[in-house]
């Protein structure tokens, strides 16, 4: 068996070869062949794949793909249209300098004319790919995060056995420099220029300093006082001023909404209130107008009729179930809500007046029953018993005893003075332990 085989064999059992799989040299660290061998088999790798990639993406399919982009189908559906996948566009892009550029020149060509390009509003929410936008994106994009924090490090390439030279830096060619130009002229950002031509971030930054590159600007994100130009304050002034809605306005300058009243202000243009109220109304929020004006009628009516029979506002927004801020939903909806409602509580006075006389009767028994009670309670009290014992000897609960302490300043000074004949008494919290909101007084001994 030659040494090519017995390397093959060696590595299907999982053995290290001990020597290249093509010639009797060392192999190269984690490959079966050695250095030269391994380059050599990674060039003709990369023909082949170059010759596949351009046999399922032919000649007449790319003219097919540009003659649609150019006519402003977007690139989804124009790749859908043709059969190809939009990954294989692109990457024949970093491959082929001359289709990337070809690429570009049919997707301005067939942007639309309606938006502002060269932002990332245009991009992500209005689905441009053009140049301007793609740059705009990655702009404020910045460089890409991968998930994995630490990337995997290549193996170091290692010389020849035997030989003791250090292996060269990756050089580049003519067709290198012209993508790396596009790229950067493009906006691409610069971890991604790296990764498409294999070099690294620093070649990257001195290769561009040799073909005498421009430096790139960061675009001020932040739109301040004079941000759109003249050409955008009239453009926005015209609009604003025919009624155009926000969102519309927002597409067509590829701004926020936020943004456009921001400057809508700035230019002391009219309040959206105002705009909304001087636009012209449509069929279909006058029909809504009159139903909404129609309900409101219908529900002061029955307000009128229950203030009519007797009954007080509140008695009669609760029997509706209706909540007390519908009446100033009332009064700017009808105009004469204010008038009917006020008529309507004068002419049933003379009903509430009827039920008074009743409910004074009734108050005048109650009150003589409370005053025996009170009484009653201030003598148990003054005799030494607890205040839950007066409680029960007047027939009283401990709120009612709480209620009259707060509201009758007569029974507070006879119950503080009985209190103070006994020390141990504490009336304050026995109220604070009875009571029912509010604070409570603290006792005042006589002097």
């Amino acid at each position: 068996m030659s040494d090519a085989p017995k390397a093959v064999a060696a590595t299907r059992e999982g053995a290290a070869p001990a020597a290249c799989r093509e010639c009797a040299k060392p192999p190269a660290a984690g490959h079966t062949r050695c250095q030269r061998h391994l380059d050599l088999h990674r060039r003709r790798t990369r023909r082949k794949r170059s010759r596949e990639r351009k046999q399922a993406f032919p000649a007449e399919q790319r003219s097919r793909l540009l003659e649609l982009i150019a006519n402003g189908i977007p690139l989804p559906q124009a790749c859908e249209t043709v059969g190809v996948a939009m990954s294989r566009v692109h990457a024949l892009g970093r491959l082929d300098a001359q289709w990337a550029e070809h690429l570009d020149e049919a997707l301005t060509a067939g942007r639309d004319p309606e938006i502002t390009h060269g932002t990332s509003y245009a991009y992500k929410e209005l689905r441009c790919r053009c140049p301007e936008c793609r740059r705009a994106k990655y702009i404020e994009r910045g460089p890409r995060r991968r998930p994995d924090t630490a990337r995997s490090v290549p193996a170091p390439r290692l010389p020849d056995a035997g030989s003791h030279k250090a292996t060269r830096p990756h050089r580049m060619t003519a067709r290198d420099l012209d993508g790396l130009e596009r790229l950067w002229r493009d906006g691409t950002p610069v971890d991604d220029i790296a990764e498409a031509l294999g070099i690294s971030q620093s070649s990257v930054y001195s290769n561009v300093k040799k073909l005498g590159l421009p430096a790139r600007e960061r675009p001020a994100q932040n739109r301040g006082a004079g941000g759109l130009g003249a050409e955008g304050d009239r453009m926005l002034t015209e609009m604003w001023t025919a009624g155009v809605p926000t969102t519309e306005i927002a597409q067509k300058l590829g701004m926020h909404p936020v943004t456009v009243r921001t400057h809508a202000s700035r230019l002391d243009l009219p309040s959206s209130k105002e705009r909304a109220k001087n636009r012209p109304r449509l069929a279909e929020e006058d029909e809504e107008r009159v139903r909404r004006a129609g309900a409101a009628r219908r529900r002061l009516a029955k307000i009128v009729a229950l203030l009519e029979a007797g009954a007080t506002i509140k008695a009669a927004l609760n029997q509706l179930n209706l909540n007390p801020n519908c009446l100033a939903t009332l009064r700017r909806t009808v105009p004469e809500a204010e008038r009917q409602i006020r008529e309507a509580y004068q002419a049933g006075a003379a009903v509430r007046a009827a039920h008074r006389p009743k409910l004074a009767a009734t108050g005048a028994r109650d009150g003589e029953e409370e005053l025996r009670a009170a009484q009653l309670v201030v003598a148990a009290v003054a005799s030494g018993q607890s205040l839950s014992a007066a409680c029960r000897a007047a027939g009283a609960t401990g709120s009612w005893v709480n209620a009259r302490y707060h509201r009758h300043e007569a029974f507070r000074q006879a119950l503080c003075a009985a209190a103070a004949l006994h020390p141990g008494l504490d009336l304050h919290g026995w109220l604070k332990e009875h009571g029912r909101g509010g604070p409570v007084s603290k006792p005042r001994p006589p002097g």
